[in-house]
């Protein structure tokens, strides 16, 4: 019977971490401003989370709950560090905090919108897109890949990057007014 009670709290707890990992990263690297120092924030938070998922209220905001751990985790990490980092002002640093906290709440709903805008982008935008982000490819590989100039492939990405700019700022925009 504890096996199956263990195997159901994991089974919440990883539920939860898995919607929310994406917007308690990004308050941590808003934060912290470096990738291999977030990800090292990031381990210590979720161990941290997993450790004090009992005391998590059901029904509350679980991104909340991760945002907060983090937020101790990031102040743990500046006290081992603080020699090395340099640090803003306490009301800069608190003012960073909100707007960090307030970003990273939304970072899910930003990416379903942007997953609807790639969508309305031509193939051969999507493919370039691609080749760019997902296989890392540099301008320069994908120019000689497609037979191209490299001057021609910053265009076409620039005017893509435009396109999926206000394709983002216009359905924010339109929800917004419908909140």
């Amino acid at each position: 019977m504890k096996k199956m009670i263990d195997s159901i709290v994991t089974e919440q707890f990883l539920t939860l971490l898995m919607e929310h990992q994406k917007g308690i990263y990004a308050y941590i690297l808003s934060m912290v401003r470096n990738l291999s120092d977030a990800d090292d924030i990031m381990q210590d938070c979720t161990a941290v989370m997993w450790r004090k998922f009992g005391e998590f209220k059901p029904n509350t905001s679980f991104i909340a709950w991760g945002i907060q751990i983090a937020h101790y985790e990031i102040l743990r990490f500046r006290n081992k560090k603080k020699r090395e980092l340099f640090l803003f002002c306490p009301e800069l640093e608190n003012l960073l905090d909100e707007r960090a906290r307030q970003v990273s709440q939304t970072v899910d709903i930003r990416l379903d919108i942007l997953k609807i805008c790639l969508t309305k982008l031509s193939e051969k935008q999507r493919d370039l897109l691609q080749m760019r982000y997902e296989k890392k490819l540099t301008q320069i590989l994908i120019a000689e890949r497609l037979g191209v100039s490299v001057q021609t492939i910053c265009k076409y990405m620039a005017r893509s990057h435009d396109f999926l700019w206000r394709c983002i700022r216009r359905t924010l925009a339109s929800e917004e007014e419908l909140a």
